[in-house]
């Protein structure tokens, strides 16, 4: 390896291949000597000599991947794919790869199995939400919500679902219920339910409703806190204005209504939609100012969670 690292010529020459060769004949179970090899050579031509490899580690992920990569070969590379399942069964990232590989007649097949092999890939669970309608879907959440209860992003995927589908209640009670869940665990998880609502933005493009509801909760959960107002300026001052408008926009807001005479957070929030072009909501904003008419609505009902 370290003859290898410090070798100063062209990584394709006949010498460096036949260091590396002689490193596997020396080494036979070594991951970088495979790696360096494989990468190197092309595989319609050294197909059998790179096949060795995932034979003598046939549980290395990386090896099994770069093969996979390095095939063209449509039904050699679905061949390739079961085999590396056979051996390692519980990778998501090698069923999701077969899945983008396999035919539309066995994909339901396959996507039922990659779930049973990794019931905690969230990838996997949206995708076959993609294939249902509203109450398969819903029913398929309950059921990764009782696999899975940890993951926070099964709750939000299927508050979200209610919401687009219209029923906004459904959607707030499994919010509130996600809280008083955690909150009974004494696990804290406003860092990771702002986080993940950020992204699905981002990927979306959408803002939910919901979001909302989830943003003014932590809020009040916070509220007490010394640090709160400073954690709060630095996770705005992350955000990128393009692909999280909304979630900072109600952040301030919400932060605004809770230190209305804080004109820093003020600024933040008249800097932000002077940026988005939204001239009501400036002139909204300049009235609730001047008149001090904020008023801090908890939640949809206008009643805080018993929990908090």
């Amino acid at each position: 390896k370290i003859l290898l690292e410090n070798y100063k010529f062209k990584s394709n020459n006949n010498l460096y291949l036949f260091l590396i060769s002689l490193g596997i004949e020396n080494c036979p179970n070594s991951e970088y000597l495979w790696i360096k090899y494989i990468e190197i050579l092309p595989y319609n031509q050294y197909k059998f000599s790179i096949l060795k490899s995932v034979k003598i580690l046939p549980t290395n992920y990386k090896i099994w991947k770069l093969v996979i990569d390095k095939c063209d070969n449509e039904k050699e590379k679905q061949k390739l794919l079961l085999k590396s399942l056979k051996n390692i069964p519980r990778n998501s990232i090698l069923w999701r790869l077969f899945l983008n590989h396999t035919n539309i007649q066995l994909y339901p097949i396959a996507l039922h199995k990659a779930i049973g092999c990794c019931p905690g890939d969230l990838e996997l669970w949206k995708l076959l939400i993609s294939t249902k309608n509203y109450f398969e879907s819903k029913k398929i959440l309950n059921i990764a919500r009782k696999v899975n209860p940890e993951k926070i992003e099964i709750w939000i995927m299927a508050a979200c679902l209610e919401e687009t589908y219209g029923f906004d209640n459904n959607s707030y009670k499994l919010i509130k219920k996600c809280f008083s869940y955690y909150y009974h665990k004494h696990n804290i998880i406003d860092l990771k339910m702002f986080k993940h609502i950020i992204e699905i933005e981002k990927s979306q493009v959408k803002f939910f409703k919901i979001f909302k509801v989830i943003i003014k909760l932590i809020i009040v959960k916070n509220i007490k806190n010394d640090s709160f107002l400073e954690k709060w300026v630095n996770t705005l001052c992350n955000l990128n204005l393009k692909h999280n408008s909304f979630i900072i926009e109600e952040m301030i807001k919400n932060a605004c209504i809770i230190f209305p005479n804080n004109y820093t957070l003020l600024f933040y929030l008249f800097a932000h939609l002077i940026y988005n072009k939204k001239i009501k909501k400036i002139r909204t904003s300049f009235r609730n100012l001047f008149n001090k008419e904020y008023e801090f609505r908890i939640a949809m009902d206008n009643h805080s969670p018993s929990f908090l």
